[in-house]
């Protein structure tokens, strides 16, 4: 069906082209921007800020035409996102938890409760 290289109508004529091809490659890679800027939040601090620079580095990477590099780099930004993320989550979970323990177990038993309300010095009058 492709014509040869002298054809009259060469539009017509079947040539891959860069963009069909990156299309089929799996398009553009992704460098995880977002979520490694997200998972900046999460207390996780080494992780994700090794994170945003692997996703800087792949954005990098693709405007240089380096796309398996560019690849490379987002799977392991990505990677350390969700690592940084559900850490955080884990973290965060763990403090409130022990947090609530403490405050169950000291705070409100029963011997306590006096020296709290004590310590509080509700009762004193302030003196001018």
């Amino acid at each position: 069906q492709s014509q040869p290289a002298g054809s009259p109508r060469p539009s017509l004529t079947r040539q891959p082209s860069a963009i069909t091809e990156a299309a089929v490659d799996g398009s553009k890679p992704r460098d995880y921007l977002i979520l490694a800027i997200l998972s900046c939040f999460c207390p996780l601090w080494p992780i994700n800020i090794v994170a945003l620079t692997f996703s800087v580095m792949s954005r990098n990477s693709l405007q240089q035409g380096n796309v398996d590099g560019a690849r490379r780099l987002g799977r392991n930004a990505m990677v350390l996102s969700v690592v940084s993320i559900l850490g955080g989550i884990a973290i965060i979970t763990a403090l409130i938890s022990s947090s609530d323990c403490f405050l169950s177990l000291h705070f409100l038993s029963p011997t306590n409760t006096v020296s709290v309300v004590m310590e509080m010095d509700i009762f004193s009058i302030p003196q001018a």
